[in-house]
C-alpha cells in the first residue's frame, strides 16, 4: 500500500481565481457597509468579500478576496489589500509613490503599465499605478500573469494604501471595484455604523510539505495541525481537509492521473463512486478536481479532491463531510480548496 493510501486511510479514521466579471444582478445589490471593527476605515460592501486575517505583513490592516458563484463552484476573482504606514510631517505623497514604484519595479516579476493616475480616495488626493506580475520561471510567460492595481492616499499623517490584484484576464472587474466599493471608502467609521454585516474571517495557513509548501485559507476558528512528513489537517464543523504534497511516482503522469491513482488507493472505502470530475484553474495552473462517494465504519462520506502537479511535486487537497452535511458545508469545501497556492520553487530553493 502506497504512502497516499496510508493518508486515505487515515483521512476516514480521524475525519482556495477567476471567471467573468460579476453581472447586473449584483451592481443592483442594496449597499451594504462593512466597518472595519477597530473604526479605522469601512467602504460599501458590493457583492461577496470574505476577509482573510493575515499574519506577518507589516502595515497591513485588512485583507479580503471577492468571490463570485460560477456554475457549482466559487470562484476568487480579485484580492483587496489595506495598508496604513505612519510618516513624518514633511513627507508628500508623490515621494512616498515614487520611492513605492521604484521598490515594486525592482522586484522580479513586476513591470509597470502606462503612466501613474490621479485619483480620489476616502475624499483625499490620491495616485493610482499599475503594474504586470508574472512569477518567474514558474510558468509560460502570460499563464499566471496577474494584473496589480496600487490606489495611495495621504490622511493626515498617514499614508493609506489599497492593493487590488487578480489575473490579467479580469482587468475589467477593476472598474467595477473602483466604482461601487473605493469611490465609498472611508478613513472612519459612520457615526452609528455597527460592525455588521461580519464577514466570515479565514486565515492563509502555510504548509511545509514533504516534497513542496503550500498555503490554504481556512476559516479562523478552525484547527490546525500538521508535520512536515504528512502535510497538514484542518477540522471544522463537520469537515475535515487534508493538504500534503508527495514526488510524483512517475513524472510524466498529469493531474487528471494522478487524481485517478489516489481514488485507487482508497481500499478502505466501499463503493467509491465518482460524481464529478474535470480541470480546474488552481493558481493560475491546470490541476484536476474530483467529487467522489464512499462508505466507511458505516457511514457514507463525500469528498473534494483537489491535485496539482508542479514540475517535481504533486500537491493534494481533500476536504471530506459526512454525505449528509455536505449540502452545509459545499461553498466552505469549494473556498477552501480553491484558495490553494504552492509556495514557488524560488521559494523552496531558498528554504534548503
Amino acid at each position: 500500500m502506497g504512502r497516499r493510501g496510508l493518508l486515505g486511510i487515515l483521512i476516514v479514521s480521524c475525519l482556495c481565481l477567476m471567471g467573468p466579471s460579476p453581472g447586473v444582478e449584483e451592481a443592483e445589490q442594496k449597499p451594504r457597509v462593512y466597518a472595519d471593527p477597530e473604526g479605522r476605515y469601512s467602504f460599501p460592501l458590493w457583492g461577496d468579500w470574505i476577509a482573510v486575517r493575515e499574519d506577518g505583513q507589516e502595515g497591513v490592516i485588512g485583507s479580503f478576496f471577492f468571490t463570485r458563484k460560477v456554475g457549482e463552484s466559487r470562484k476568487v476573482f480579485a484580492e483587496m489589500l489595506i495598508s496604513m504606514t505612519e510618516c513624518g510631517s514633511g513627507v508628500r505623497l508623490d515621494d512616498y509613490v515614487k520611492a513605492e514604484d521604484r521598490r515594486l519595479t525592482n522586484s522580479p516579476g513586476f513591470a509597470a503599465v502606462g503612466q501613474q493616475e490621479e485619483a480620489t480616495l476616502g475624499g483625499e488626493r490620491a495616485l493610482k499605478s499599475r503594474y504586470h506580475f508574472s512569477p518567474p520561471g514558474e510558468a509560460p510567460e502570460g499563464e499566471r500573469k496577474k494584473i496589480v492595481h496600487q490606489y495611495y492616499a495621504l490622511h493626515g499623517r498617514v499614508v493609506w494604501g489599497i492593493t487590488l490584484s487578480a489575473r490579467s484576464a479580469d482587468e475589467p472587474l477593476f472598474g467595477d471595484i473602483q466604482r461601487n466599493v473605493l469611490s465609498g471608502f472611508q478613513f472612519s467609521v459612520p457615526e452609528g455604523a455597527s460592525s455588521e454585516p461580519r464577514l466570515e474571517v479565514f486565515k492563509k495557513v502555510s504548509v511545509t510539505g514533504a516534497a513542496g509548501g503550500f498555503s490554504l485559507n481556512v476559516p479562523e476558528k478552525w484547527e490546525v495541525s500538521q508535520s512536515a512528513e504528512e502535510g497538514a489537517t484542518f477540522r471544522g464543523p463537520g469537515i475535515v481537509v487534508y493538504g500534503f504534497s508527495v514526488s510524483p511516482e512517475q513524472k510524466t503522469r498529469s493531474a487528471q492521473d494522478e487524481a485517478g491513482a489516489f481514488l485507487k488507493e482508497r481500499e478502505n472505502l466501499k463503493e467509491l463512486r465518482v460524481l464529478s470530475q474535470g480541470e480546474r484553474d488552481i493558481a493560475g495552473s491546470k490541476g484536476y478536481a474530483v467529487e467522489h462517494l464512499g462508505a466507511a465504519e458505516g457511514r457514507k462520506w463525500r469528498a473534494r479532491l483537489t491535485v496539482l502537479v508542479d514540475g517535481s511535486r504533486v500537491f493534494y487537497v481533500h476536504c471530506v463531510v459526512p454525505e449528509e452535511l455536505w449540502q452545509k458545508n459545499q461553498e466552505i469545501v469549494e473556498r477552501v480548496s480553491d484558495s490553494f497556492s504552492p509556495a514557488s520553487l524560488a521559494e523552496e530553493e531558498g528554504k534548503k
